[in-house]
């Protein structure tokens, strides 16, 4: 089994926190699971930010950090999908104006 363990930082919550979001029979379906909890932040996130760098820091600043426990090979980090994701949103916009 694997757990989707949330941690929100020290601006989120006044402290480092953590709770079990969900648990899942694979890895890949925590993976998933991980990588939906980070979109729907940055989408609730996205209409103030007016380019992917302003968006991650934001995210960074007061979005979860999902993780898989036990973690897997390669480990998901939230950090590095909100990254790639910022970018794609983006420029997703750009090519549809």
């Amino acid at each position: 089994m694997y757990a989707v363990v949330l941690e929100e930082g020290s601006s989120c919550m006044g402290g480092d926190e953590r709770e079990v979001d969900s648990t899942h029979e694979t890895y890949d379906a925590a993976v998933a699971r991980c990588r939906e909890l980070v979109d729907q932040s940055l989408e609730r996130l996205a209409a103030k930010a007016r380019t992917a760098e302003e968006l991650l820091r934001t995210y960074l600043a007061v979005g979860p950090e999902p993780f898989t426990d036990p973690a897997g090979d390669p480990p998901f980090v939230a950090r590095r999908y909100a990254e790639e994701r910022c970018r794609r949103m983006f420029a997703d916009a750009r090519q549809t104006e």
